[in-house]
């Protein structure tokens, strides 16, 4: 019995590319580190080797670029990549017959009316978040009503909370 080459093979190679692009992305790091405020490079360092994968080393970078800024092309790539994803996960939370309606083009109105506990802000919030980040609406073109303050104060909590989460 002979080893399969072809899978050891496939299984270097994935490595392979998975060190290379560990690589690539350290390099970034590092020069989101030299923008940092010197008060904030040690809980970098620390938390920079903690990271293991691509994926927490890319969302590591996403959140410093939120932080500091920078006009490299790439680590903007890797921010908007992140947020996609944070959207993505976002939406894919939500109840596969609301979905539609946080999805549908800016010019369509809809109307939310449910009981308590049916999920109408985490809609509304959802369908805001999906008008700004995928159909790249301006936020004052939006306008949601509700009947009273504690609803308004409610609905801009969890925006904060969701943009916070989606790096904006």
């Amino acid at each position: 019995n002979y080893p399969d080459f072809k899978e050891i093979n496939l299984e270097v190679d994935e490595k392979l590319k998975q060190c290379n692009e560990m690589a690539r992305l350290k390099a970034h790091a590092m020069e989101l580190y030299a923008r940092l405020e010197p008060d904030r490079r040690k809980k970098y360092i620390d938390d920079y080797f903690t990271i293991k994968t691509p994926e927490d080393m890319k969302r590591f970078i996403a959140d410093t670029v939120d932080e500091v800024g920078s006009d490299n092309s790439e680590l903007q790539e890797i921010l908007a990549s992140a947020r996609e994803d944070a959207m993505q996960e976002a939406l894919e939370e939500l109840h596969p017959e609301k979905r539609p309606i946080c999805e549908a083009r800016y010019q369509e109105n809809f109307v939310v009316n449910a009981g308590p506990g049916a999920g109408k802000t985490r809609l509304l919030m959802m369908r805001c978040a999906h008008l700004i980040h995928s159909q790249e609406l301006a936020p004052d073109a939006i306008l949601v009503l509700a009947f009273n303050r504690a609803v308004v104060y409610e609905i801009r909590e969890r925006i904060i909370e969701l943009f916070t989460k989606l790096r904006y």
